[in-house]
């Protein structure tokens, strides 16, 4: 991850790349935004995914920046975080779920 100086008129903030899993692309951006937007008033950072036609169709992952104030950066990190992890623990126990559903 790299932490560059940004400039947008008068605010000055610093931007993150972190990646993301290609598949949880749309868990971070949610239906018609709405999860990213929720994301970025939580935190204080602008998020920007690389776009579809940006990124490389054959990549694990997708880069996602995050630009702000280091607090923000790191808040919006975390939130990151934090979606990716509930997700993975509802598929988890669908999954779960799935595998006991025969045996009841």
């Amino acid at each position: 991850p790299t932490s560059i100086p940004v400039s947008y008129g008068s605010f000055t903030g610093s931007t993150k790349k972190i990646d993301i899993p290609n598949m949880r692309v749309g868990v971070i951006i949610g239906k018609g935004g709405e999860t990213i937007k929720s994301l970025q008033l939580q935190s204080g950072a602008k998020i920007q995914v690389t776009r579809d036609m940006d990124a490389d169709p054959n990549a694990a992952t997708r880069t996602v920046d995050l630009t702000g104030t280091p607090d923000q950066i790191s808040r919006a990190e975390e939130l990151i975080n934090q979606v990716l992890q509930e997700v993975l623990l509802f598929l988890i126990i669908i999954l779960f779920l799935i595998y006991l559903m025969p045996n009841i």
